[in-house]
């Protein structure tokens, strides 16, 4: 057996022992939705022995509770959508629809709309406002973006790019994004995203209680696509929902969210647990 296989099988050893001593000290401490300091503490040293840095003060101490909304995914919409965008005057093709104004493609629910016409333009865009002076202009199309996030925005020479995301009750629906594209001289150039509606509580699935972080970041551990051969760096613990990956089905149909939080490393990398039990779901 090899000097690296050998390593290896102690690390995993050795990590597994952490864990077990994590998980008395996390029963023991936590009283109701509290997380312990030792117990944020323990969870803190058990990382840093697999080379996983973390800083204490992003384990909030107390878990939140949150509902099981259900959206859908606005398949049936298809044709309203593209009229939203284009006019009544348009023709459907094989994966959409298109017109002299622009053309718009679905794969699956996700969705990419292109301007063809010169008119539809932004007036009186500029740096300092184009984030307002685009979303109202969605707001108009048929997107609610007033209660989303602005989750990435560039203005350069050739123009402004902004990314919304749809959140609900302030937390995120990591799935959900909605992209817009502008000229510098104001003319839409494409949108795009997968931006489903969101109705109210699920009637039976009542509130959902989390688990605290210190398990999720636990688990995290023994998911096999984090590398622990190199050095990584938690640098947030989000809470939100997930659909557990963009829905593939093109049926009209109701969708519940389940609660999650995302591990945000500082290389970029998105690995997301479910809320309720820590299972781990997938990487983003």
């Amino acid at each position: 057996m090899s000097w690296s296989r050998v390593k290896t099988v102690l690390i995993v050893f050795f990590l597994f022992v952490d864990a077990f001593l994590i998980y008395n000290t996390f029963v023991r401490n936590r009283p109701g939705t509290d997380i312990s300091a030792q117990t944020v503490s323990n969870t803190v040293k058990v990382l840093a022995n697999a080379g996983i840095t973390v800083n204490p003060d992003i384990i909030k101490q107390k878990t939140p509770t949150l509902k099981k909304p259900e959206i859908s995914n606005s398949v049936d919409g298809r044709q309203k959508l593209a009229e939203n965008l284009m006019g009544n005057d348009i023709k459907k093709t094989e994966n959409g629809f298109e017109s002299d104004k622009g053309r718009i493609v679905f794969n699956a629910v996700a969705f990419s709309y292109e301007n063809f016409d010169s008119d539809v333009s932004l007036k009186g865009i500029e740096e300092k406002n184009a984030i307002d002076v685009a979303a109202s202009y969605l707001s108009k199309h048929g997107f609610d973006v007033k209660s989303s996030a602005v989750r990435d925005f560039n203005a350069g020479d050739n123009g402004y790019y902004i990314k919304f995301g749809k959140e609900i009750d302030g937390y995120p629906l990591y799935e959900s994004y909605l992209d817009i594209y502008i000229e510098k001289s104001g003319r839409l150039t494409r949108v795009e995203g997968y931006w489903p509606e969101v109705y109210g509580q699920s009637v039976n699935s009542g509130k959902v209680s989390c688990i605290d972080r210190t398990k999720v970041l636990i688990n995290l551990l023994s998911v096999p696509e984090l590398n622990l051969d190199e050095k990584n760096e938690v640098a947030d613990i989000q809470t939100g929902y997930t659909l557990g990956g963009l829905p593939d089905s093109d049926s009209p149909i109701l969708l519940t969210l389940l609660p999650a939080y995302r591990v945000i490393l500082k290389n970029g990398e998105n690995y997301i647990f479910d809320a309720t039990n820590g299972e781990f779901l997938y990487k983003s």
